[in-house]
């Protein structure tokens, strides 16, 4: 067994493998981040039929457990020739230096089916066979940004297992699987380095592979000596025997910042729901001990977490409010299913009969947590429309400060999607129905951070509308629990003060008015200037400071804000009443791109957003209004309260 890279033929096209950059780019925080979203859905994705959850461990080694360099050079003394090479170090600029010692990062799970398929397919199989078995090891080993992942699956792009090698200062992990149909184990590897020379005739290529080499063609097969499995298992602290099917991944060398406290973060930050709802337990564990994060603990250890990073009492509050939701009553009275809906809020007026909105609506101010079923159509080009549905659970908590909540797609968290921001507000919006599920699944970015609905344009009917109607659900619900028109009663006492009198008394002569006698005017304060302006231009606008701010030097800006608020013209009405999120969105990066200098901003809904300046030099730029159509502009001055400190 060893590690070979292809050699490079001297006619071939030179690209260093920029994949592995890839997650670094998207809207999450570090590597750790990464690895626990990415790989923990892969185990999910890879459950046993029939099991109740899935069990994920993590294994730190501590230095005591490091392996020495005789050992380590066991398994990577073919590798390390590889890591000396110049475009290598520049490129890692962390590689271990000579006789480091080396730590490593065990990832299992339990209750999976392991990488199924056979170890020598090489092309892609067909549907049929896809439908016959799995051929996970081919997708998983043999392929990148690239994958045969089926429609309810979490995952779609093919690029989790990216987050492996990008978590090793080496660029290298180890997968041993035993295998659910045949209880077969084996272990390869692979490394994914830039292009690099041995010696100046000899390049090779970035994708490295360890395991058992075909001489005539170096294709590379998994290791399956039961001594060598378990001579790897022993020295790597693996708990799998080839009793328990799934996967076991391992990263040596791992990157600076995995370590147990960030690793049990990310897991209650990102699988929280699934925690909960008792689909996945989580075991971090070191030499000196460890957690288990179940939905049993799940309290306890949120309570024990003490970081900046991790804000604690809120995750407790989401918590009871997602167990809460967990354990809802479908057919109590806090539950309400809109009727048939179309993918457009204001057509919302038929979807609940007035006397449970008005339940709704007491039940909402008393602070309870409701739930809403909402149905949708799910409908590809070309096929034909299916029910599906999701849930939106809300509740009103007086005292919270802005908004607190989730969006939830198959368990995972959408943690780049903006919860709307109205004061006192807590929901989660759960979409786990097969049609919508793949639906949102299909419209999110590679990183599963956002719903993005443009790339929806050609592969669903209606597809970006959808993704929209998705996230303006839990604002638009609020809006309607609390939309005191629709409440007014506008015949109030008109049986009192409507009855026209027989004979009305006639007006008497006017009074004649007294001249009032203006007191002396006071010196006031010169008016100030105005410091903002708000300038279009063809398919957006700019807010930037004003050429008349005769005082923007000595202002101070961290008091100011500006609110705006955006619309299509129409034929006649107000604007902002009638615009529509099929309109345009300013969640939706897709559609309107926001382009900040010296500002802060926060969208407040699809159509208006607050600016906050920060110095007399900022701008603030919106992108990619239709063209074709009149754009209608309100700006308004805000005063800030100061913060307390």
């Amino acid at each position: 067994m060893e590690w070979r890279f292809r050699k490079l033929s001297k006619d071939e096209v030179r690209a260093d493998p920029a994949h592995v950059n890839f997650f670094r780019h998207e809207k999450l925080d570090s590597e750790i981040d990464s690895l626990v979203r990415e790989d923990i859905q892969n185990r999910l994705d890879a459950r046993v039929e029939g099991a109740e959850k899935v069990i994920v461990r993590y294994r730190l080694s501590d230095p005591d457990e490091y392996l020495d360099t005789g050992d380590s050079n066991h398994w990577l003394r073919t590798l390390t020739p590889h890591l000396g090479a110049k475009q290598v170090v520049e490129d890692l600029n962390s590689v271990p230096v000579s006789g480091e010692r080396m730590g490593f990062l065990v990832a299992e799970d339990f209750y999976t089916t392991g990488l199924q398929g056979g170890w020598d397919v090489f092309n892609d199989p067909t549907d049929a066979q896809e439908r016959i078995q799995r051929n996970d090891f081919y997708w998983f080993i043999r392929n990148v940004g690239r994958s045969a992942k089926r429609e309810n699956d979490r995952g779609r792009w093919g690029l989790g297992k990216i987050v492996y090698p990008a978590c090793s200062r080496i660029r290298s992990f180890f997968a041993y699987s035993v295998r659910y149909d045949d209880r077969v184990p084996f272990l390869i590897g692979r490394s994914v380095l830039p292009i690099h020379p041995l010696n100046d005739d000899e390049w090779y290529c970035s994708e490295g592979f360890f395991g058992i080499f075909d001489e005539d063609n170096d294709f590379c097969i998994p290791v399956s000596s039961i001594d060598k499995i378990d001579e790897f298992r022993e020295a790597f602290k693996i708990a799998r025997t080839s009793e328990h099917p799934g996967t076991s991944l391992v990263i040596p060398f791992p990157v600076e910042s995995l370590n147990a406290p960030a690793l049990k973060e990310a897991v209650i930050r990102y699988y929280l729901w699934e925690i909960v709802n008792d689909r996945l337990e989580v075991i971090i564990e070191t030499s000196k001990g460890g957690c288990r994060l179940n939905s049993q603990t799940l309290q306890k250890e949120i309570n024990s977490i003490d970081s900046t990073s991790f804000d604690t009492s809120r995750m407790l509050n989401l918590w009871k409010f997602a167990v809460d939701a967990a354990k809802f009553d479908f057919d109590r009275d806090k539950y309400f299913t809109l009727s048939a809906t179309s993918v457009n809020w204001t057509d919302r007026d038929n979807w609940l009969a007035s006397e449970d909105l008005a339940k709704a609506r007491e039940a909402f101010n008393d602070n309870n947590q409701l739930c809403f079923g909402i149905p949708v159509k799910v409908q590809r080009k070309g096929g034909v429309k299916v029910d599906s549905y999701f849930h939106v659970f809300l509740q009103s908590v007086p005292g919270l400060r802005g908004a607190d909540g989730e969006y939830i797609r198959d368990g995972l968290t959408i943690v780049g999607q903006k919860m709307f921001n109205v004061s006192g507000i807590r929901c989660l919006v759960i979409a786990e129905h097969g049609p919508l599920a793949v639906l949102l699944g299909d419209s999110e970015n590679p990183a599963h951070t956002r719903w993005i609905g443009s790339d929806l344009k050609g592969k669903y009917t209606y597809g970006p509308q959808t993704v929209s109607f998705v996230k303006n659900s839990a604002q638009k619900l609020v809006d309607w629990l609390v939309d005191s028109e629709a409440e007014r009663d506008t015949d109030l006492l008109a049986e009192i003060f409507g009855i026209p009198l027989e004979n009305p008394p006639k007006p008497g002569p006017k009074k004649k008015r007294k001249k009032k006698v203006k007191p002396p005017r006071p010196d006031l304060p010169p008016r100030d200037t105005p410091f903002y302006s708000v300038n279009k231009f063809e398919g957006g606008f700019r807010v930037t400071t004003s050429p008349q701010d005769r005082t923007a030097d000595s202002r101070d800006f961290s008091s100011l804000a500006i609110q705006l608020q955006c619309a299509y013209e129409g034929s006649s009405g107000d604007p902002l009443k009638k615009h529509s999120p099929f309109d345009f969105d300013f969640n939706d990066p897709s559609q309107i791109s926001i382009e900040a200098a010296a500002a802060d901003y926060e969208i407040v809904s699809e159509n208006e957003i607050k600016v906050f300046p920060t110095t007399k030099d900022f701008i603030v730029d919106l992108k990619g209004f239709d063209k074709n159509r009149d754009l209608y502009l309100k700006s308004t001055k805000l005063i800030l309260e100061p913060v307390d400190s």
